[in-house]
């Protein structure tokens, strides 16, 4: 395996970013970590509960601690990976659906297909929304 560069994108925080470079064998763990030591001033401040951070990869998300980069299917780009950081609110549960999924491996979309399918939105509402993302590991 090798390494990877990762782009890290803060959610709602115009310009705030990191650049990391890593081996894919590295765990999401870990990653976790070295985002929250480095947490830029921008973004506001850190979570001191490290399973509060959500990393999304190329419309993935990431969220099995344990898993390694690699396992998560994360991508060598010629440029930076980019994965968009967001914060769960404190206090906010972690969806039973996506917990049973991630330990399942299958996506919303393969364990729901009798799903209502939502009404078209606007792209700024679609970029906002991660409800539908597919679980990576």
């Amino acid at each position: 395996m090798g390494d990877v560069a990762l782009n890290f994108l803060f959610s709602n925080r115009e310009g705030s970013k990191l650049l990391h470079t890593t081996p894919l064998s590295t765990p999401l763990a870990q990653v976790k970590i070295w985002l929250a030591s480095n947490w830029p001033p921008a973004a506001g401040v850190a979570p001191g509960d490290l399973s509060r951070i959500r990393l999304i990869c190329m419309g993935t998300l990431l969220n099995a601690d344990d898993s390694t980069l690699a396992d998560c299917s994360v991508r060598v780009l010629d440029g930076p990976t980019p994965v968009n950081v967001s914060v769960r609110p404190e206090g906010a549960v972690p969806s039973k659906r996506r917990e049973t999924q991630s330990a399942k491996g299958s996506s919303p979309a393969e364990s729901a297909p009798h799903r209502r399918v939502p009404q078209r939105r606007g792209a700024a509402e679609d970029a906002a929304s991660s409800r539908d993302l597919p679980v990576g590991c």
